[in-house]
């Protein structure tokens, strides 16, 4: 790192700084995703063939997760990683069932436990790159879902009372995916804007001026009913960047038409937002954030850029009048940097202070 070597107010302003981050020093980062590495499933027993399968099929939930694929297990490509799954583990152990835990109708053993398993990032990175496969980072849209149901007679908005239980399955399936979700507050000002006629009818002028309140990348709007024969059923619509994609659940059970909604969203955001990972190569930029005025803020800022997956390296160049100058090395392009950053709550984009090729920034409060 370099600083301008005629201030050592500023030397001592960077080692305060390396002391601050090693105490942790962070700032909150709405659509940060937990848990990518990591996945757990239900096993009969603990002889090592259970085992060795049990963490093959959470390396699979995992890969799920992290390239956004749902269909990432099957495909030919990954094959060679979920052949081989403990080369990637990193740590493994048993868990009691869940409460209300009902096992698949399809599984060959009554399950007694659940197997959780972590696996290591940098190792399953590198063969994912080799394989040409995408790397869904950890800062993802988020999506805003406002979900009207009609059953037997009732119609209502789904949130935390009414519709609960609707609202932990999409959850459920969202933390599977990778994807986080928002429900809104239903409070007064929601109920003022939002009816759930405009939900049903699909009103989205009405439904994404009310969502704005939440600062969501996404708003999905879900339309789910019981069908005359005591199926579920649900019409769903994602809009995200200005544009729209609508999509029908077929008739089945509650459980399987909500997952159809997540996984539709989950599948159109990946196919938009993630991508495979850079070469050999590594890109640089240079980077100027502004409103650095504490300690704090350099600490929460240093924090932030050196969590992004796209960041491979951080220096601090310079501080000075205009803000914190940073010089990153990238795994990708700058525009996985700008992606990044941009489904964050910490930085937004400045205008005016920079020159060149290098990036503007203004911390958030």
């Amino acid at each position: 790192m370099w600083f301008d070597k005629q201030s050592s107010a500023r030397r001592g302003l960077r080692l305060c700084l390396l002391l601050c981050l090693a105490l942790g020093a962070a700032g909150a980062r709405a659509g940060e995703v937990e848990g990518l590495y990591e996945a757990q499933v239900p096993v009969a027993g603990q002889r090592e063939a259970e085992r060795t399968e049990a963490l093959r099929q959470a390396f699979g939930r995992a890969l799920v997760k992290i390239t956004g694929d749902r269909d990432a297990a099957v495909r030919p490509g990954l094959q060679a990683l979920l052949r081989s799954p403990l080369v990637y583990v990193q740590q493994y152990l048993y868990r009691p069932l869940p409460a209300g835990y009902v096992p698949e109708a399809t599984a060959a053993a009554v399950p007694t436990q659940m197997l959780w398993a972590s696996f290591d990032a940098q190792a399953v990175n590198q063969s994912l790159q080799r394989a040409n496969a995408p790397v869904w980072g950890r800062m993802r849209p988020s999506t805003l879902v406002w979900l009207a149901v009609e059953e037997q007679g009732r119609r209502y908005l789904a949130g935390s009372d009414a519709g609960a239980d609707l609202r932990r399955e999409m959850e459920g399936r969202a933390d599977a995916r990778g994807i986080p979700l928002l429900f809104p507050l239903l409070d007064l000002e929601d109920q003022r804007r939002v009816s759930f006629a405009d939900v049903w009818g699909g009103f989205d002028q009405e439904v994404r001026a009310a969502s704005a309140r939440y600062q969501s990348s996404a708003v999905l709007l879900g339309r789910a009913y019981r069908t005359p024969s005591g199926a579920w059923s649900a019409r769903w619509s994602l809009y995200v960047d200005g544009g729209a994609e609508h999509w029908q659940s077929a008739e089945g059970a509650r459980a399987l038409a909500l997952a159809d909604g997540v996984d539709g969203a989950a599948d159109r955001l990946s196919a938009r937002f993630a991508r495979a990972l850079g070469g050999d190569t590594a890109a640089p930029v240079d980077l100027l954030v502004t409103g650095v005025d504490k300690l704090e803020d350099y600490g929460r800022v240093q924090h932030y850029l050196s969590s992004l997956d796209a960041v491979s390296e951080l220096e601090v160049n310079q501080i000075d009048a205009a803000g914190a100058h940073f010089h990153l090395v990238l795994h990708g392009d700058r525009a996985a940097l700008v992606q990044a950053i941009g489904f964050g709550r910490v930085l937004a984009p400045a205008s005016g202070a920079a020159t060149g090729d290098e990036l503007s920034y203004r911390l958030l409060p």
